[in-house]
């Protein structure tokens, strides 16, 4: 598949959940992964899978299975090129942690986020006054 249809899996699978439609994306994600992930030679693998964990973390805390979204969130900060993802999955960590009731974790996540926001103002305003 071209690389602009799997970025419209993925876009299609971002707007379907975001419309409450959680069977049409988890539909496209999986088309999404198919097209994307099971190459042959792991060179091939654009941008890390990040992105499609984060959004299988995000699938399934809506679903209340919040077992497996802490797996994906965790699963997206050690993958491939993470640091673009790494707001995401710490969100996402702060959210479960907020349904576990595991205080001491939702703090920790939610110190890692705002470094992370510190870090991208910091080199978003270094990049504007240059």
């Amino acid at each position: 598949m071209p690389e602009n249809g799997k970025l419209a899996c993925f876009l299609c699978a971002k707007s379907y959940f975001k419309l409450g439609n959680v069977e049409k994306a988890k539909e496209f994600l999986r088309i999404y992964e198919t097209c994307s992930y099971f190459q042959t030679d792991i060179r091939k693998i654009d941008g890390g899978k990040g992105p499609l964990y984060n959004k299988r973390g995000e699938i399934f805390l809506h679903e209340n299975n919040v077992d497996s979204a802490e797996f994906y969130y965790k699963k997206a900060l050690v993958s491939k090129m993470s640091r673009p993802n790494a707001l995401l999955s710490y969100m996402g960590l702060c959210n479960v942690y907020e349904r576990m009731k595991i205080p001491d974790s939702l703090f920790k996540y939610t110190k890692l986020y705002i470094a992370e926001k510190e870090k991208r103002y910091d080199a978003e305003t270094m990049t504007t006054m240059a």
